[in-house]
């Protein structure tokens, strides 16, 4: 059932997407909303008495330091086989200010030892957006945490998934794992299809779902990688949450 949330413990799934960020809340009388927002500093603003968001992007950059990030490498061994591939590559702070792929490119591999995909360097809009939403808005750092939806479908269904989520059986296996915790999944994404038709990919929506699920179901027993805290040279957390 569709509820304005207030007043109540919410708990959201926030994903980026081509037109900002899709947002999914689910309160603690199984109400739900979902908007689309154009920036996180919009969300914030109506959302920042929530319990727990879950969010779909790296926090926390490495410096100079010569390392990924050991949230990406140990949720790519969670992950496994191909679907490890689904964690990609944070670019160092130095190449994410870059104003270029060429540049970021060089600069990672200067102070990383590693490239910077196609794929990575796409997000990087969406990567430099929280991360300076973060730095300016402290409160929400032991709000708003990193998850990964690939992974907290896998450990919710207690199964490796076969299919590739921007396929129409990776849709189907990934709504059947949703519809199984939650009884308003199918009219979430009806509703989200609707009202922001040519904005969003179901997968945005599905992915959205799967994190707000994750900090309403699981919030007490929320889990993360690696166990013991890491910070950037900002103090904002490198870590992956995901469900015991």
């Amino acid at each position: 059932m569709q509820g304005d949330c207030l007043l109540r413990k919410v708990y959201g799934g926030i994903d980026g997407c081509r037109s900002g960020w899709f947002s999914v809340f689910i309160d603690e009388q199984n109400c739900w909303s979902a908007k689309l927002y154009p920036n996180l500093f919009s969300l914030w603003s109506e959302r920042s008495d929530s319990s727990l968001l879950l969010i779909d992007i790296p926090v926390g950059i490495v410096g100079c330091r010569g390392k990924q990030r050991s949230c990406d490498v140990l949720a790519r061994k969670m992950l496994g086989g191909k679907r490890a591939s689904a964690v990609f590559n944070v670019p160092c702070r130095k190449a994410l200010y870059c104003s270029d792929y060429t540049d970021a490119n060089r600069i990672n591999k200067k102070y990383t030892g590693k490239g910077l995909s196609k794929q990575s360097w796409n997000i990087v809009p969406k990567i430099r957006e929280a991360d300076n939403f973060l730095q300016t808005a402290k409160a929400a750092r032991e709000v708003l945490r990193e998850s990964h939806p690939e992974l907290c479908f896998k450990k919710l269904a207690k199964r490796d998934l076969v299919h590739n989520k921007k396929t129409e059986a990776g849709h189907i296996e990934r709504m059947d794992i949703l519809s199984a915790l939650y009884h308003d999944s199918h009219e979430i994404v009806e509703y989200a299809a609707e009202s922001y038709r040519g904005k969003l990919f179901l997968d945005d929506i599905l992915d959205s779902m799967v994190l707000a699920l994750t900090a309403f179901l699981e919030n007490k027993n929320i889990r993360s990688v690696p166990e013991n805290r890491e910070t950037d040279e900002y103090g904002l957390k490198m870590e992956i949450v995901y469900p015991e």
